[in-house]
């Protein structure tokens, strides 16, 4: 009696021993990893490659008991390869590998990221009249300047009938655009991205899609094209001042095969000297431009391009992005022209007679005279 209730004592004492270390968890199977992926939070669309820490992202590492942890990507996930490509620019495919998992992301590494500079020179139509008050004077008046433009109160605008690529199209002030109706649309001073700056020059290109003008009504020439003609002619002499046509400089415009898409392009031109210029395939895709992502290349329309038949993008990433030519000639047919589209990507060809891709002029001014 008493060795059975001994045993039943030292029994109970096992079972309670048990339930207490379960409860403390130390006979529970150890948690498994059954899945990792890329903590979106911590990935960026682009990362300026001289601040760039590849430990700012993590992975999400998911047990098997439900529970995740966020670890730091590290060198030591990577292949030496893909190591060796974080010292590059450009858009990188790289492989994460963790306890036997992997996971693939896209690094796009750029320069200037944070520096990207901005200057206003010269002046151009591009905001609509939406002030009824403001339309009404301006509909009084019955001549222009030299320009062409309505002066009213100090400030120039010019008057244009809306012929848009689509009747969805809207100001950016919400107003759809309709088309046959005269807008107004103030002359403002033009935004320029400085795309270098060596000694004292400055080499500039319009931060916004200008103007609509075709390339040419039959060949991608650049010597010979109608763009060229307008650009050093009717933008030049709109948009500049006298005062500011003495700080502009004469670019010899480098119009060779190397230029373009290949060394062995037929269809490429002699060099130019000009005022103004549109940039080539090389320069469009130059990391000392800053141009290492399509977003890059992306450029905001303006109210004036929109109701006069620019196409512009419209879905919600890219709306208001248009579509704006290269000088640099397609490979294989004389008609075609290349461009940049509204994602930013590089178009090789578009007739040259297209009515609804823009104008982004080029121009190098000398630095200490803008700043004056």
């Amino acid at each position: 009696m008493n060795i059975s209730l001994k045993k039943i004592g030292t029994l109970i004492i096992f079972i309670v021993s048990i339930s207490i270390l379960s409860g403390w968890g130390l006979f529970e199977p150890q948690a498994t990893i059954t899945s990792i992926e890329v903590d979106a939070a911590t990935l960026a669309e682009s990362y300026d490659i001289d601040t760039f820490e590849l430990s700012s992202i993590n992975i999400k590492v998911t047990y098997s008991d439900g529970k995740f942890r966020l670890i730091p990507i590290t060198e030591a996930m990577l292949s030496s390869e893909d190591q060796a490509l974080l010292s590059t620019v450009g858009e990188h495919i790289i492989t994460i590998n963790y306890e036997g998992f992997t996971k693939i992301i896209t690094l796009n590494l750029s320069t200037k990221l944070t520096s990207k500079k901005y200057v206003y020179f010269g002046s151009f139509p591009q905001t609509v009249v939406a002030d009824s008050n403001l339309i009404s004077s301006l509909n009084s008046l019955t001549s222009t300047n030299t320009k062409g433009y309505y002066e009213y109160e100090g400030c120039e605008y010019m008057k244009a009938k809306a012929t848009p690529y689509s009747n969805i199209y809207q100001f950016m002030n919400g107003e759809t655009i309709k088309y046959g109706t005269t807008y107004y649309f103030k002359v403002e001073p033009i935004k320029w991205r400085v795309l270098e700056e060596v000694d004292d020059t400055y080499t500039l290109l319009s931060e916004y899609i200008i103007d609509k003008q075709i390339f040419d009504n039959s060949s991608n020439n650049y010597e010979n094209s109608i763009m060229r003609e307008w650009l050093n002619n009717v933008f030049y002499n709109l948009s500049f001042s006298t005062l500011e046509k003495t700080s502009i400089l004469t670019t010899v415009v480098d119009n060779s095969a190397s230029t373009t898409i290949s060394s062995s392009n037929p269809n490429a031109c002699n060099n130019t000297n000009d005022k103004v210029y549109l940039l080539s395939y090389q320069e469009a895709i130059s990391s000392t431009y800053g141009f290492t992502l399509n977003s890059a290349r992306t450029s905001f329309t303006t109210d004036l391009v929109r109701a006069i038949g620019v196409y512009m993008a419209i879905d919600s990433k890219y709306y208001a992005n248009g579509n704006w030519w290269l000088r640099s000639p397609y490979l294989f047919y004389e008609f075609q022209s290349m461009n940049i589209d509204d994602y930013g990507s590089i178009q090789p060809f578009n007739p040259v007679y297209t009515a609804a891709i823009g104008a982004r002029p080029a121009i190098r001014i000398i630095a200490s005279k803008y700043n004056q």
